[in-house]
């Protein structure tokens, strides 16, 4: 009998242990709670700071009985640099170096954050008048947690994706024909990019095992690449933007 009523105490302890105190619904009144949130389409020239920020709101809920205090964290998941972000909760919007909130929001019992209280990250599709154009998804993660338990949490991922489509990225980053062709130890191609530290050319052979990566000094010239350790035969060369393979070029080396 002790021993039932243990395991039933433990038991009891371990559900209260884990209960959520929080969710999270977007606009819409959706549960986004531990899930994640798009917001489409976005343009990929809002500025920091002349440009207002792409803004989706999200309610906080107090699923107990209890007020409870809320403080707020941002999770890095996929933030390219030439972007930038911050976040609005406990009365404030926070600067872009701000990782948690500076305060708590209390929550009434079984209540809800109003729209003037609610969690607004706001998302800049260039961190700078000086920053290229941005493309792809950047994705944050968001984390309210009780302020007397952090283990007590909820979080919503939220990804930002822009308008550029692959059309637009091509158009904006070309490489030349290759010469000569068939060539033995060294090549020369023309290129136009957008940001050195975001593309490259990755050389694959017939059986599809990448066998050199040729990187970008300049946004744009002529790049010599060394190919003499290439043994005689075809190879393709790929250019990647943003981990995206925009184009791919047939090379015959021949020894």
């Amino acid at each position: 009998m002790k021993k039932i009523l243990l395991i039933v105490s433990i038991t009891f302890l371990i559900k209260q242990i884990s209960a959520q105190s929080i969710q999270i619904l977007d606009a819409s009144n959706n549960n986004v709670t531990n899930g994640s949130y798009t917001e489409y389409n976005v343009d990929p020239n809002i500025t920091f700071p002349s440009d207002s920020p792409v803004e989706p709101r999200f309610y906080v809920v107090n699923t107990t009985g209890n007020a409870i205090d809320v403080y707020v964290k941002k999770v890095y998941l996929n933030v390219p640099s030439e972007t930038l972000n911050q976040f609005c909760w406990a009365g404030g919007c926070w600067t872009p170096s701000t990782f948690v909130s500076p305060g708590s929001q209390q929550i009434a019992a079984y209540d809800t954050t109003s729209n003037s209280e609610s969690l607004k990250p706001q998302f800049f599709s260039r961190a700078s008048s000086s920053s290229p154009a941005f493309s792809g998804t950047c994705s944050i993660r968001y984390v309210a947690y009780l302020a007397n338990n952090p283990n007590d949490s909820a979080y919503v991922d939220v990804n930002f994706t822009t308008l550029m489509s692959i059309d637009n990225v091509k158009e904006n980053n070309k490489i030349s024909a290759f010469y000569p062709n068939p060539a033995k130890d060294v090549i020369y191609f023309n290129y136009q990019i957008e940001n050195t530290d975001q593309a490259m050319i990755s050389i694959f052979d017939l059986t599809g095992s990448k066998v050199k990566d040729l990187k970008f000094n300049s946004t744009n010239g002529t790049l010599k690449a060394d190919i003499s350790s290439l043994k005689s035969g075809v190879y393709f060369f790929t250019l990647y933007v943003r981990n995206k393979a925009i184009l791919t070029r047939k090379i015959i080396v021949a020894k």
